[in-house]
């Protein structure tokens, strides 16, 4: 049945019957091409694309799920595709997808055709880790980043932004699970990963790791919607607002 979606598209195709048209149904036709010509377009020319970052949908299942329950809310009609982090921003830049999923509103700042999307998704506190065998990590200083490695996510911008600056090296790993395996091994001498992301990672990994409580930076994470779809921002917020609002 076509009609709201959060899928790809569907399509009907319609047979034409052989019957004649007659002179009435032709001037009908003639009547109502021109209201045809002016009408708004509507199906594929009205789908939103949205972008959820495989980052997200990959290390934070349970929030992708909410996502795609607040959207299957709206009556929009929505197709949702899980991209790498650089092409979902750059689509995003362009216009070519209406919607992304998400991000923190400073690494934004840049893109001026960008709306900030309230209420946040999520907050998320990026907790320091390192290897068991130097728990004496948990005691560095900020100002000792700058004599230590860390390691990050690929597709988490976040920690390319807020984090490798301060540091000696920096190591950008395939994902969370790969990440900590990397610090585990002591080949970084830390990373910053949520706890909610690290409830991914298998518990032989876990194992080898240990948390730094002291040691953390909370970011809020929001959808930015591109400004030429400004038209859908009341529906998506109240959707959001009603799965995620606080």
């Amino acid at each position: 049945m076509c009609g709201k979606r959060i899928t790809s598209a569907c399509s009907r195709t319609v047979p034409i019957a052989g019957s004649r048209i007659g002179k009435s149904q032709i001037t009908k036709t003639l009547f109502f091409l021109p209201l045809l010509l002016i009408a708004p377009a509507t199906s594929a020319a009205d789908t939103l694309q949205v972008s959820i970052m495989t980052s997200v949908s990959e290390n934070l299942p349970d929030v992708t799920e909410r996502i795609v329950h607040a959207l299957s809310k709206t009556d929009l009609d929505i197709n949702i595709d899980y991209l790498p982090n650089k092409r979902s921003l750059s689509l995003l830049n362009q216009g070519k997808i209406a919607l992304d999923f998400f991000r923190t509103p400073s690494v934004m700042l840049d893109n001026h055709d960008l709306i900030k999307l309230q209420p946040p998704i999520q907050s998320l506190k990026f907790k320091m880790v390192t290897s068991i065998k130097t728990p004496e990590k948990c005691m560095a200083s900020e100002s000792d980043y700058s004599n230590m490695s860390v390691a990050g996510v690929l597709g988490v911008r976040l920690h390319q932004v807020h984090f490798y600056p301060k540091f000696e090296s920096q190591t950008t790993v395939g994902d969370v699970r790969a990440t900590a395996q990397f610090v585990a091994l002591q080949r970084a001498d830390v990373s910053f990963i949520p706890d909610e992301a690290l409830a991914t990672v298998a518990e032989e990994i876990l194992a080898d790791l240990v948390v730094c409580d002291n040691h953390f930076k909370t970011f809020d994470f929001h959808a930015h919607l591109h400004k030429d779809f400004f038209w859908a921002k009341e529906t998506l917020e109240a959707a959001l607002f009603a799965e995620f609002g606080r």
